[in-house]
């Protein structure tokens, strides 16, 4: 009489459902990096420059000066003119847990580039290694760092 049990007991374990991962309700940076921005600078191996282009398929270009927005999921540049190269709208998805970024051009494109980011007194800094490195492990000289400061909405 057991053994059934225990076979039933195993049976219904073993089919049972596995759980759905936690949805993502928010990263609370995801708040705080809401707003616009302007582009400060550009550092990459010891120099500072006033162009950053994040190498890929989809083009991402940083502008020193330039404004950029944060809003409703998507990093945007408003005041760039329509470029066939050069998208001004991107999707943010942020990471729980780490300080991993991932863009995808809007509408959604097939390549995604990883990066990583920090915010720290009304700056945001988001660095960017070549897209075959993958999501760099930290901002260091080696990787592409846009320096962003908060502006007025």
């Amino acid at each position: 009489m057991r053994t059934p049990l225990i076979l039933l007991a195993a049976l219904v374990i073993g089919f049972a459902p596995a759980p759905l991962p936690k949805r993502d309700r928010g990263n609370d940076d995801s708040k705080k990096l809401a707003g616009v921005w302007y582009v400060e600078s550009i550092k990459f191996l010891g120099t500072r420059d006033g162009i950053a282009v994040v190498h890929g398929k989809e083009g991402l270009k940083f502008v020193k000066k330039e404004r950029v927005t944060i809003s409703g999921g998507e990093l945007s540049f408003p005041d760039r003119d329509y470029s066939p190269h050069f998208h001004a709208r991107w999707v943010i998805q942020l990471h729980r847990g780490m300080q991993g970024l991932d863009l995808l051009r809007h509408p959604a494109g097939p390549e995604r580039l990883l990066g990583i980011y920090r915010m720290e007194h009304g700056t945001l800094e988001v660095g960017f290694s070549s897209v075959d490195q993958g999501r760099p492990p930290a901002l260091t000289e080696r990787v592409m760092v846009i320096v962003l400061t908060r502006g007025e909405q």
